[in-house]
């Protein structure tokens, strides 16, 4: 009687289980633009152009699964931004880890309960990969020292990884528009 019933436990044992499937389309993404309406510009004709203004793209990423996610963090890819000034430019803001706001990563590993929001926040600043403004070129209206451009038309979209086992997500087409206003330094 005991071998019989070892036989058939052994034989239950050999029930082949469906294979594990990740979880499709558990992430929904929104962005928006945080910045001041018109963007201060320095330009030195010595050194170049900067931004006395703060720009960023603030990211958020919601679980809409209904089962924590977790899992070590794999933060990547990166927003490109796309402007539509006199002279188009194109900026890619890398994302990284450090981007992330909340949730917190501890020891590699992020939690994402779920109806649960990841935010980011990427910073950036409004120079093309020619190092250029994205404004150059377009016309503008001078007043003393400083000439104001725009508005300077944009199209964003990012791509966006936050597990090594979840696919990424994209969120695409999101537009806003942008004045700069530049100094010239003598």
């Amino acid at each position: 009687m005991t071998i019989l019933g070892v036989s058939l436990a052994l034989q239950s044992c050999d029930e082949v289980f469906p294979p594990y499937e990740e979880p499709a389309n558990v992430l929904a993404g929104t962005m928006q633009i945080n910045s001041p309406d018109t963007v201060d510009m320095i330009h030195d004709p010595i050194a170049g152009y900067f931004s006395n203004s703060v720009l960023s793209i603030d990211i958020s990423v919601k679980n809409t699964y209904d089962k924590l996610l977790q899992g070590d963090a794999e933060v990547g890819e990166n927003v490109v931004l796309q402007s539509f000034g006199a002279s188009p430019k194109i900026i890619v803001i890398p994302l990284t880890l450090g981007n992330l706001l909340s949730p917190p990563a501890f020891m590699g590993s992020i939690a994402l309960p779920p109806a649960s929001e990841a935010k980011f926040s990427a910073p950036f600043i409004p120079l093309g990969s020619d190092n250029l403004p994205v404004y150059i070129g377009s016309p503008y209206i001078s007043r003393d020292t400083t000439k104001l451009y725009g508005p300077i038309e944009f199209i964003a979209t990012a791509d966006i990884r936050l597990f090594e086992r979840v696919q990424p997500i994209t969120i695409s087409n999101y537009r806003f528009s942008l004045y700069f206003r530049e100094y010239t330094l003598k």
